[in-house]
């Protein structure tokens, strides 16, 4: 930094300070430079060395939100406004001191107030004048630390004025006055007096200009009108009576308004009672020292809002199950009943309890009225009791013991009327039993419910009904038995007993004892047993008779040919079955047939087979099936195979029977989209069709050579007026797109302007035309002459028309005239030519 140029590596270079500079080095600094070789030799100087900040300090600010008080009339702002604090102010060299704030504007006064905000610009700059400013706004809300009152010097009399005064709280001048009245808001701008005379009711306020500059407005004042009329009487009268049945007259119920200064009033009846419920006419005396009387007769309605006051009790409610009803005396409510006037009346609800409410708890309702209406409800909820003034007997018609296998009447006693609702045993209900007896034949304790005549349901004496045990042993509820391999079981009277033999003097006879397949499942045995006294027990039980034995089926593995054109095969199971028997027969074989279709070609399945006999006991087992391609006649293409250039050939795919193309290939390639049983084919290369026979499987045909011959090419060589077309094809010559009759050779001499093409063919057929050559000849060749003449065209360029002038020849006949574009082409008719002295071509 202190040399113009690098030093050599032999020199060393010392400096009188350290060569890191700070912000307290900031302005001029002498450090001297010495410089030493490596023989030892020094130069000593002394350089200026000016240390400069040029970055600018940054800092964070916000908006300012202040109350502006308009009696001041002035407030002073400063950065703390702004939330700028040190630790928010960011310089290289803050260390060192030296930053300054300032804000172009300081104060802020009541001029200011028509803004939504005001704008400040703070600028921070720092010891070596950098600076930044940034613009921020302070958002005021104004306020008014004082307010100038107004006072009135009385209340407003119809037909006289009051005086409204301003206080002295604030140096100020009055600007004009205002009123809200009943015409809405006023202005006064002649009077700017500090006290204002009023005539009128309404809110009045004074708008004050401060000496601090603002414009405020003074306290308001309601100014209110007072009547002088005497009071009227309210639109209604009404005077409820108190808990005494008593109603006191007085004027403020009377009349509105009440008191008024200086009146005074009498009435004819001041007092009131239960005898005057309704209206009642009453004269009154208005006086006043200064008005007089005022003599007035009114109508005043005697009410009673009162309702009476009920006292209840819960009583105790118990209902006879043999009558079936209680009426309900609403006095058993009641301890006490009491009315300003009278209680008129007392109801109960409800008033009658049933059946359907024993044991239930029942909420009543007690209502009070007095004679105007008002009414008092209360409720009590009772648990309605029951009792039974009769009982119902019940008796065995048979005298005890009972034994097991006998039945026993019971009967019901005639001690009253009623309905049977059902039999009991055990206190389980007896389905259908209805009458007023019962035969019964298992042990238990017996009682009926009945409904007597009008009454409640009710239970019965109850009766207990014993049947011993006969002691022949225990019979076993079910007996399995199994058929045997030739479909026949039979059943041993041992089996039947829980013990065997029976006791002494006690046989069994079974009502079957041999079972068939005809008896698989559940079969009804009847055992009669007779001791030798003769008496005879008859029970029952359940033989269940099973077949446990599986059916034998036994097959052999087969082969077939499916029909590629049908698509499926349908083979009778029979035949891959070489054995199949059970005990009692098959119920079924499953499946009966089984369909093989195109996806099973070329396979070995799988079969399952399964016979079931009539028991469900089911054997399964799996026989090989080898499925095998069945197609007489393949499908094949035809088609031309070799065509020219820009023609194309149809491939059709031809078999026996109905078919749908899946799919076209090209050099093994699908051809996408092409799904028809033709295919247009514009390109060589092998071709082959995927096609699925209705209701069949997939086949394809063979592969197809598809060879399409190059079309001639090359150009008409231009010679003059010779053209000469490529050498190695057969030729016929166009003119303006129409044959030249016998112009076949390779070259054409042309004679007359005109659009010249060549139809060129190949060896192999194919023909194409070359591309058009147009020649022009310049000049109008005249009929008359043998020299092109001259002409003028005019003007050039041209829009819509152009004028053709001959010079030296006349002007030709207009049939006689052909126009051609600088191409050759023939646009005579596209334009409109007409004759002057010049021929003229219009557009």
């Amino acid at each position: 930094d202190f040399f113009n140029s690098p030093l050599e590596n032999e020199w060393e270079v010392i400096l009188s300070r350290s060569e890191i500079f700070s912000c307290n080095d900031l302005g001029i600094q002498k450090v001297t430079v010495t410089v030493k070789n490596s023989s030892g030799q020094e130069w000593s100087q002394e350089v200026s060395v000016e240390v400069i900040d040029n970055l600018a300090p940054d800092f964070e600010a916000t908006d300012a939100y202040l109350a502006f008080d308009k009696t001041v009339g002035v407030l002073n702002i400063s950065p703390i406004d702004f939330y700028i604090q040190e630790q928010f102010i960011f310089d290289n060299c803050k260390g060192v001191g030296g930053l300054t704030i300032e804000l172009d504007k300081t104060s802020i006064t009541c001029a200011d107030l028509i803004s939504e905000f005001i704008p400040v610009q703070i600028t921070i700059t720092d010891k070596s004048g950098n600076s930044t400013t940034k613009s921020r706004k302070v958002f005021l809300n104004p306020i008014e630390s004082k307010k100038v009152s107004l006072k009135s010097s009385g209340n407003l009399i119809e037909g006289e004025t009051v005086t409204l005064t301003l206080g002295n709280e604030l140096e100020y001048e009055v600007a004009f006055w205002k009123k809200i009245g009943s015409s809405g808001l006023e202005s006064f701008p002649d009077s700017t007096s500090k006290t204002i005379m009023v005539d009128e009711p309404g809110q009045y306020v004074a708008v004050l200009k401060l000496a601090s500059g603002c414009e405020v407005e003074s306290e308001w004042i309601i100014v209110d009108q007072t009547s002088t009329d005497w009071p009227q009487l309210k639109e209604e009268l009404v005077l409820a009576l108190n808990d005494d049945g008593v109603a006191v007259l007085a004027p403020n119920l009377i009349f509105s308004p009440w008191p008024v200064e200086g009146v005074s009033v009498s009435f004819s009846n001041t007092e009131f009672s239960c005898e005057n419920l309704g209206k009642n006419q009453v004269s009154a005396t208005l006086s006043h020292p200064t008005w007089g009387q005022k003599d007035i007769s009114f109508e005043v309605s005697i009410v009673d809002d009162l309702a009476p006051i009920l006292s209840l009790k819960n009583p105790e409610l118990n209902l006879d199950k043999i009558g079936g009803f209680l009426e309900v005396n609403v006095q058993d409510f009641i301890l006490s009943a009491t009315d300003n006037c009278e209680v008129s009346s007392l109801e109960i609800s409800p008033s009658k309890i049933t059946c359907d409410q024993l044991g239930k708890e029942v909420a009543f309702e007690i209502t009070a009225k007095d004679p105007s209406g008002n009414q008092t409800k209360k409720q009590v909820s009772v648990t309605i009791g029951e009792f039974q003034s009769k009982s119902l007997s019940i008796l065995a018609v048979t005298l005890a013991p009972y034994y097991v296998g006998e039945t026993v009447e019971l009967r019901l006693g005639s001690d009253f009327e009623f309905a049977v609702e059902g039999w009991y045993r055990n206190g389980q209900l007896l389905t259908g039993q209805k009458g007023k007896s019962i035969l019964v034949e298992q042990s238990g304790s017996y009682f009926a419910k009945v409904f007597p005549t009008n009454g409640c349901l009710i239970s019965s004496d109850a009766i207990q009904v014993n049947f011993q045990e006969a002691e022949f042993g225990v019979i076993r509820p079910e007996i399995l038995l199994n058929l045997g391999p030739n479909g026949q079981a039979e059943l041993q009277s041992s089996q039947i007993f829980e013990t065997w033999p029976l006791p002494t003097g006690f046989t069994a006879t079974l009502s079957q004892s041999k079972f068939t397949c005809e008896d698989l499942g559940e079969n009804e045995v009847t055992i009669l047993i007779k001791n030798d006294k003769g008496t005879t027990w008859e029970r029952k039980t359940t033989v269940m008779v099973r077949d446990t034995i599986a059916p034998v089926l036994k097959g052999s593995a087969n082969e077939v040919f499916l029909d590629v054109t049908q698509g499926n095969l349908e083979i009778d199971i029979d035949e891959l079955i070489t054995e199949v028997s059970d005990n009692c027969g098959i119920k079924e074989i499953s499946p009966s047939k089984i369909t093989l279709t195109c996806e099973d070609l070329a396979k070995t399945k799988e079969v399952k087979i399964s016979a079931v006999d009539f028991s469900g006991n089911k054997t399964e087992i799996i026989v090989p099936l080898t499925v095998k391609r069945k197609e007489e006649t393949a499908p094949v293409l035809e088609g031309l195979k070799e065509f020219c250039e820009g023609e194309a050939s149809t491939l059709e795919v031809k078999t026996d029977g109905n078919f749908e193309v899946i799919a076209w290939r090209k050099n093994g390639s699908t051809i996408n989209g092409e799904t028809q049983k033709i295919l247009s084919v514009t390109e060589s290369g092998e071709y082959q069709a995927l096609i699925r026979y209705t209701g069949g499987c997939l086949s394809e045909t063979e592969t197809v050579s598809i060879q399409v011959n190059p079309l001639p090419v090359g150009e008409i060589q231009v010679d003059g007026n010779i053209l000469r077309a490529p050498e190695g094809f057969t030729y016929q010559w166009y003119r303006n797109g129409e044959v030249m009759s016998g112009k076949t050779d390779r070259t054409l001499i042309v004679d007359s302007m005109g659009e010249y093409k060549v139809l060129l063919k190949s060896e192999s057929g194919c023909e194409a035309f070359l591309n058009s050559v147009t020649l022009t000849i310049s000049g109008i060749a005249l009929p008359w002459t043998s020299q092109a003449a001259q002409l003028k065209i005019y003007p050039n360029p041209a829009k819509d028309f152009a004028i053709l002038e001959f010079v030296d020849e006349p002007t030709p006949n207009l049939d006689a005239l052909k126009i051609y574009t600088a191409t050759g082409a023939d646009i005579t008719d596209l334009v409109q030519i007409s004759r002057a002295k010049k021929l003229i071509l219009g557009a």
